[in-house]
């Protein structure tokens, strides 16, 4: 499941992708590898996403230079890349004089049962007509127990 973090700027001072990119290496330092294609930065990390067993293994974080806004986004909910992420997308509108955009209603609450039914979902797409073993299925229930004590 994408989280994405929508960064708008003074039309006058929108960022070019150049000195985005540069903000985000120095953020980023040698912990990460920094790649474009076409309008979008990869920041890739070393090491297996969170589900990396059920889903990619490839830890990123993407971000998508659009004409109007920049989007910040993970695709995994690996929850050391939505950190990540987060302090990027804040240390981007604090280079540039930009606004984030407030998306506290759909998180946490909502994220959670919308990864559950993403998980649901993607595992019924990769393997069609198979149920989740039983362990795989526990480990998503403690992840998820995990997540709503910490955001409580």
């Amino acid at each position: 499941m994408a989280l994405d973090r929508f960064l708008y700027f003074p039309a006058d001072a929108f960022p070019t992708q150049q000195q985005i990119r540069d903000v985000v290496a120095h953020y980023v330092g040698p912990s990460a590898t920094i790649k474009e294609q076409g309008c979008r930065i990869f920041v890739e990390f070393p090491g297996d996403s969170f589900f990396a067993e059920v889903f990619r293994p490839e830890r990123f974080i993407e971000i998508f230079v659009a004409n109007d806004n920049v989007d910040v986004m993970t695709r995994m909910a690996d929850p050391f890349t939505n950190c990540v992420a987060n302090g990027i997308a804040k240390w981007i509108c604090v280079q540039f004089n930009g606004e984030q955009e407030d998306r506290s209603s759909n998180y946490p609450g909502n994220y959670l049962g919308e990864m559950e039914e993403f998980f649901k979902w993607r595992w019924s797409q990769t393997f069609p007509g198979e149920l989740p073993p039983q362990g795989l299925i526990a480990i998503f229930d403690q992840m998820l127990h995990r997540l709503k004590e910490k955001t409580q």
